[in-house]
């Protein structure tokens, strides 16, 4: 059994991507999906955490439920 708990990142823009990148490489944790609707943030996650699950809805990657916990960073006005 994995030690690490499984985790989603909501928001792939500059800081998204820096907690993307934290989480990747934390032994703590394993990246299980990334979402952004922008699909060049998602190419570059993809870059960045090689064999990622991408996805573009935020509300079809939360109702998932196949993590242990969900890093949502957002601006406070995004949907």
């Amino acid at each position: 059994m994995d030690p690490r708990y499984r985790i989603g990142v909501v928001g792939l823009g500059r800081m998204g991507r820096r907690h993307l990148d934290a989480l990747a490489t934390h032994p703590r944790w394993r990246v299980a999906w990334a979402c952004d609707p922008d699909p060049d943030a998602r190419r570059l996650a993809a870059a960045a955490v090689p064999g990622v699950l991408l996805l573009d809805d935020a509300d079809a990657a939360l109702a998932r439920g196949d993590v242990d916990a969900v890093a949502v960073v957002t601006s406070a006005g995004a949907r």
